[in-house]
């Protein structure tokens, strides 16, 4: 443990540091979306607290996660590392940031698409949208803090990591490379759970929560999910953030 502190102080104090942004910049948009009920006894400012203090333990936990069990399994944030605990730097070129930047417009695009399918279906989705559900432009644009950094940490860093390496150690102990159908599972586990990581919010942002509506959040954040998740495997977690953050401007703040 001191060996793996010493070493990681610095990456993990970073990390946590990033996640606390995330934490803070994402409160105005909660502000804007959420509805408490009278009846919950709970006021914005508790809602505020907790989000804050369940963002640092769990991004704690994935943190610890994606450092320990996601570098056996080649899972990791290569540049982070290289600059924050001593290990080889990884190369980076402004290509492959474009190119995470045009997943992310891509996964978004197609999320939009999907969601539009379900559009006619969903009255009370629409019957809640009014006025005071506005949101500006600027908290829409802070949202990709913690959808970029959180949210990666997470599902990607956290649940994915340990999705694989769960599975490699089942399937292919012995394995000096872990077949890629592993990295697909974990990949689709990690999106499925994202999905359902939003339906959370759902009873305060919507009128009425029907099986149509928990099917459309859920499919539509996994299938941008996936894509993130695949950067993740291919690139690293940095390349995932960037995707995830231009996918957050675009439908938070763009698309509103």
């Amino acid at each position: 443990m001191k060996t793996f502190l010493r070493t990681n102080g610095k990456l993990i104090l970073f990390m946590l540091s990033l996640t606390w942004v995330g934490s803070l910049t994402v409160l105005p948009y909660l502000g804007y979306t959420t509805v408490l009920p009278p009846e919950s006894g709970l006021t914005k400012e508790l809602l505020y607290v907790t989000t804050v203090i369940n963002s640092t333990i769990n991004s704690l936990l994935a943190i610890v996660v994606g450092l320990t069990l996601g570098r056996r399994v080649g899972l990791g944030a290569p540049h982070l590392t290289g600059w924050l605990a001593g290990g080889a730097r990884a190369p980076f070129t402004a290509k492959a940031l474009l190119f995470s930047v045009a997943v992310g417009a891509v996964a978004i695009a197609l999320t939009v698409g999907v969601d539009a399918l379900f559009q006619p279906h969903l009255p009370a989705l629409l019957a809640s949208k009014s006025g005071e559900d506005v949101v500006p432009f600027w908290a829409g644009m802070l949202t990709m803090f913690y959808g970029g950094i959180n949210e990666e940490l997470w599902m990607r860093f956290g649940v994915m990591s340990f999705v694989v390496w769960l599975l490699g150690v089942t399937f292919a102990r012995k394995a000096e490379r872990k077949p890629a159908w592993i990295y697909v599972a974990g990949i689709v586990f990690a999106a499925v759970m994202f999905g359902v990581g939003h339906l959370a919010a759902a009873p305060a942002m919507f009128a009425d929560v029907t099986t149509v509506l928990v099917v459309r959040i859920v499919f539509v954040n996994a299938i941008a999910g996936m894509f993130f998740g695949a950067l993740y495997w291919k690139k690293g977690l940095e390349y995932a953030i960037v995707a995830h953050m231009v996918g957050d401007i675009v439908l938070h703040a763009i698309l509103g």
